[in-house]
């Protein structure tokens, strides 16, 4: 089995985040890094929106500072997403470590290795596969309220929501497991009124693991069968490691140069073909 490194859970603020999950993608990339695995949480509550997202139409600034909610854009696709009672996971591959070669394939390996996980808590998951006709609602912005291929849910919900960036064989994955789903938060961050008919629409869409198992769902309970599950999948074992000296330098220069700024944050690049 071939090694690889396990980063130590830590809450950060947003703007950090993107960039530890991007410095750690870059080294990898580089060829200075092994095949990375890391668990993080957001502090303070954070959205993120996905590379091509539409700032403007798509999430309400002011809603976000009255609720002390951040706001970045991820280096990944995908839609508009409430970071708060979650667990976030980033993994960092490259296409020669045996999953595949394709966003399709990789994700659907990926997504067997968490499905092991959380089944070994006693979450019945399951991975969406065939053709789905997403939603014509403005709801479709919020990510966890679209479903696509290649994403788990449990009895139709959303539960655990991913995107990815690809460069050079080398592969960023990141996503978030719901460990608790308030759909009123959602939607006065996302600068709606949270009517009973809103909330319920959501809800039929979206849950959590308080949801499916009835009780809190604490972080270390969590990580443990995720990592083993990952672990089997990818024939890799993830040793405890932290990030380097240079990693953290890149961290600082995108926090500052990239996540922190308008000119990222406001303005969705252009998805070419």
């Amino acid at each position: 089995m071939k090694q690889g490194r396990l980063i130590p859970w830590f809450k950060a603020d947003a703007a950090t985040q993107m960039a530890v999950d991007e410095a750690l993608f870059l080294s990898y990339r580089e060829g200075e890094a092994l095949p990375t695995l890391r668990f993080y949480g957001w502090d303070p509550p954070a959205i993120s929106i996905g590379r091509f997202q539409r700032f403007t139409a798509e999430v309400n600034a002011a809603s976000c500072r009255r609720l002390s909610v951040d706001l970045v854009r991820r280096p990944t696709g995908g839609r508009a997403v409430l970071h708060e009672a979650e667990l976030a996971y980033a993994l960092i591959f490259g296409e020669e470590d045996g999953l595949g070669r394709t966003v399709c394939e990789t994700y659907s390996r990926i997504a067997q290795g968490l499905l092991a996980g959380l089944r070994e808590l006693g979450i019945a998951a399951a991975l969406q596969s065939g053709r789905v006709e997403e939603g014509r609602d403005w709801l479709d912005v919020a990510c966890f309220a679209a479903v696509s291929r290649q994403e788990i849910l449990v009895n139709g919900k959303k539960l655990l929501g991913s995107a990815q960036l690809r460069q050079g064989g080398s592969v960023l994955q990141h996503g978030s497991l719901l460990t608790e789903f308030d759909p009123a938060r959602l939607l006065m961050a996302l600068g709606r009124v949270p009517t009973p008919a809103l909330c319920a629409a959501l809800a039929a869409r979206i849950t959590s693991c308080r949801a499916v198992l009835g009780r809190r769902v604490e972080t270390e309970e969590l990580i443990p069968p995720l990592v083993r599950g990952l672990s089997r999948v990818m024939g890799v074992d993830f040793v405890p490691g932290n990030l380097t000296p240079r990693e953290w330098q890149m961290v600082k220069q995108l926090r500052e140069t990239k996540y922190t700024t308008a000119r990222w944050n406001e303005r969705a690049e252009v998805k070419t073909m």
